[in-house]
């Protein structure tokens, strides 16, 4: 049984990750380009896929991290992961981390994946805040923030070591009232 509620939108669907989704997860995962800014493992095998599965099931049941796979509703198979990670449930706040499958980029899937995991973070779990980190170097993940409503806050310098490099970040922001799928009540607005 699901420990996490699944979220439905028109392409994808965001659900809990399960041992059947291992090969999907693999097969889009295992790609430079895809783990060049992630902490994913290159080449990625089966087993990474496994161990992440069985960690992103102990996170569910604790209720510390929330990571769903990215199902595309069309196929059934889960192109790639977006979570809600650092829940500060005292200050309301998280930080948002994601990543799809290279043939699924420049689709709209990431930015629906990440609507649909903002409103859940606003209404469910009460968040009046979700933040988010990338590479300088990785502008089509800071482009998709902006444009779904993030505001760049600051710049952090030599942040990470990944992959034998220093990487600055860009760090990003959006507020409760901000995010254009709610109205100031946090519920969806009608059309």
């Amino acid at each position: 049984m699901p420990m996490l509620p699944t979220l439905d939108g028109d392409n994808i669907r965001l659900r809990q990750l399960k041992r059947s989704d291992a090969e999907s997860l693999r097969a889009n995962a295992n790609a430079r380009n895809v783990s060049r800014y992630l902490f994913l493992p290159y080449p990625y095998r089966l087993e990474d896929a496994f161990s992440y599965i069985a960690f992103t099931q102990r996170m569910a049941r604790r209720k510390q991290t929330y990571l769903y796979g990215v199902e595309l509703l069309e196929t059934g198979q889960i192109i790639g992961c977006i979570g809600l990670h650092h829940i500060e449930r005292a200050h309301r706040h998280c930080e948002v981390g994601y990543w799809l499958g290279r043939k699924h980029w420049r689709k709209g899937y990431g930015s629906e994946a990440l609507r649909l995991i903002l409103k859940f973070a606003f209404t469910e779990l009460k968040m009046i805040r979700v933040q988010a980190r990338t590479s300088t170097a990785n502008q089509p993940s800071y482009s998709m923030l902006e444009k779904n409503g993030f505001t760049r806050e600051g710049c952090f310098r030599h942040v990470q070591y990944l992959k034998g490099h220093w990487h600055d970040y860009f760090w990003y922001g959006i507020l409760k009232k901000e995010f254009r799928g709610l109205d100031n009540s946090g519920h969806r607005p009608h059309k």
